[in-house]
């Protein structure tokens, strides 16, 4: 019988060096940069925020911003001889957001890993396969929280009364039951989601906390999670998502019971799995606050809806902190509507827009419709890294038209781009290494692992400069 403390040979340590080695070399040379290019060029509009806008101070994980609510500065005509114009005395403040932490992730199995070991070259393959649905669950999301809310949300539906406990069962009969196998009766329809559809952002497999609240802004009382049976935060799996007709279903995974009573409110809105989580305040209390990006529905806000901004409350500061803010009451998009809007930002917010954002149906209705419903007459200007983009001209101002998947139907942003930025504490992506290099052993199963991470968030200079128009016809 041959000893299991049998040192390898030299060609299985040979072979398994220059395994990992290639495979780390894959990874810093090749992934890493694809990485950064597809979580922050991975629409224009994205890519002129990641390339323009200023720079921040930072003091450890926090980003910090001064702010000016009271300009200094005199300006008029004085008579010959007469007293200087009396200038404003200048005030400000200061304000911070918090650095997030993005974190991509894959691993191999053990046999995986033998496979590949086996035939020169095959890792190749291997890892290019993982890093393929890496990247583009890393395109998907950073679009959504682009965006966004900053709260984490992929999705919610109306909820049905319930009246069974939940035990790794399905959520949705007919009845408003569980159910502990899936049929057509167990799926449910979103009420809210992406521009193409409502479950745009739903992937089967993801794991999902669900709240049961419709009314947050980023800041959740546990309680207001829907909690298994052991007071820990329920975790749902997601399965059977229809892309045409909006449904998808839910499975209690968390292995313990759900009282349905927990989720007996009207709305229910999902979360990615542990998108909340207990960040420190200054107090030194500890709250729970959405892990993700803020996102441009709530950087550009009037406080209505999301009254703080550079954890600094919109009301206290509405000159610096509160961007304009309009319903359109299902009003269709005409030049009359445009002018007024980039008037107001230009002459009485003293910011001139460069880029009209609204979602791809209603950029197609407006702006791109070749019938006779187009409502403006459109060019085609280069846009800031030479590429040619629609644009629209409107009196003596000419701003780049975009879409986001991720709006909200009828829903136009209009923004200086400068004015928004990445701002980061790691330049892109960076692999975490260990003892044995960027992949890395499991300590409780065979297998390797690599993971990345990127410290930033996305913020906004000039709140007061932006404008967003809501419910517009589309």
């Amino acid at each position: 019988m041959t000893a299991s403390n049998i040192v390898s040979t030299v060609d299985q340590a040979r072979q398994d060096f220059q395994f990992s080695s290639s495979v780390a070399g894959l990874l810093k040379d090749v992934y890493i940069p694809e990485l950064n290019n597809t979580t922050f060029y991975a629409t224009p509009l994205m890519a002129m925020f990641n390339q323009f806008g200023g720079s921040f101070k930072f003091e450890g994980n926090k980003v910090i911003k001064g702010f000016k609510h009271q300009g200094a500065g005199g300006f008029g005509a004085i008579s010959e001889g007469g007293d200087f114009v009396k200038g404003r005395d200048q005030k400000g403040f200061q304000g911070y957001e918090r650095l997030k932490y993005l974190n991509a992730y894959f691993s191999l199995t053990g046999p995986a890993i033998e496979t590949v070991m086996s035939g020169q070259g095959s890792y190749v393959d291997a890892v290019a396969s993982s890093m393929e649905d890496t990247l583009l669950l890393a395109k998907m999301n950073m679009e959504r929280m682009c965006a966004g809310s900053g709260n984490g949300e992929i999705g919610r539906y109306a909820n049905a009364e319930n009246s069974e406990v939940l035990t790794l069962e399905y959520i949705g009969t007919a009845d408003g039951q569980s159910s502990t196998t899936f049929s057509a009766t167990t799926t449910l329809t979103a009420t809210a989601g992406g521009a193409y559809t409502k479950v745009q952002w739903m992937q089967p497999g993801v794991r999902v906390n669900l709240v049961a609240s419709g009314d947050f802004d980023g800041t959740i009382a546990t309680t207001d999670f829907v909690e298994a049976n052991d007071g820990t935060r329920a975790i749902f799996e997601l399965g059977h998502v229809d892309y045409a007709a909006g449904t998808f279903s839910l499975k209690n995974v968390s292995g313990q019971t759900v009282d349905a009573d927990e989720m007996d409110v009207e709305t229910l809105v999902i979360v990615l799995e542990n998108a909340y989580g207990a960040i420190e305040d200054p107090e030194g209390s500890t709250i729970d606050q959405s892990l993700e990006l803020n996102g441009l529905y709530n950087l550009v806000d009037d406080g209505a809806t999301y009254s703080k901004i550079w954890n600094l409350t919109r009301s206290t500061y509405p000159h610096a902190l509160k961007s304009s803010v309009v319903d359109a009451n299902s009003q269709e998009l005409d030049e009359d509507l445009l002018i007024s809007w980039i008037l107001d930002l230009v002459n009485i917010k003293q910011s001139v827009p460069d880029v009209l954002v609204t979602d791809p149906k209603s950029r197609l209705k407006y702006f791109g419709n070749r019938k006779e419903d187009r409502r403006f007459d459109t060019t085609v200007v280069k846009d800031y890294f030479g590429l040619e983009s629609i644009g629209v001209q409107i009196d003596n101002y000419t701003l780049l038209v975009q879409s986001l998947s991720s709006l909200v139907p009828g829903t136009l942003f209009m923004l200086k781009t400068n004015d928004f930025m990445y701002t980061k504490a790691t330049e892109g992506f960076k692999w975490l290494e260990g003892g044995t290099g960027v992949l890395r052993p499991f300590e409780n199963k065979d297998g390797r692992f690599a993971t990345a991470v990127n410290y930033c968030n996305f913020v906004c200079a000039n709140p007061n400069g932006q404008l967003k128009v809501t419910d517009l016809a589309y």
